[in-house]
């Protein structure tokens, strides 16, 4: 995977590994909370649940999911704030 950083604006980051679902889709929705429409918010995930969770969530709230990426052993996606 490229440098998403380089392409991408990133308005915040948040780490989730090692949390227990649901606690990885409350933490990103919790990021989200306070930012604006069009920022994009990185999220660092484990593969599995913690994936399919969270994509699931953020696209049932109205975001965009822009790029999913390896990261090593994780998983890094990058959600666009809709609404």
């Amino acid at each position: 995977m490229t440098d998403i950083k380089e392409r991408i604006d990133i308005t915040k980051s948040v780490d989730t590994c090692g949390d227990v679902c649901p606690m990885n889709v409350v933490k990103t929705k919790f990021a989200m909370k306070d930012m604006q429409v069009g920022e994009v918010l990185e999220v660092i995930l484990e593969s599995g649940d913690p994936l399919k969770n969270v994509s699931r969530s953020v696209k049932e709230e109205g975001h965009q999911i822009i790029e999913v990426g390896r990261d090593g052993e994780n998983f890094r996606i990058l959600v666009k704030k809709g609404r």
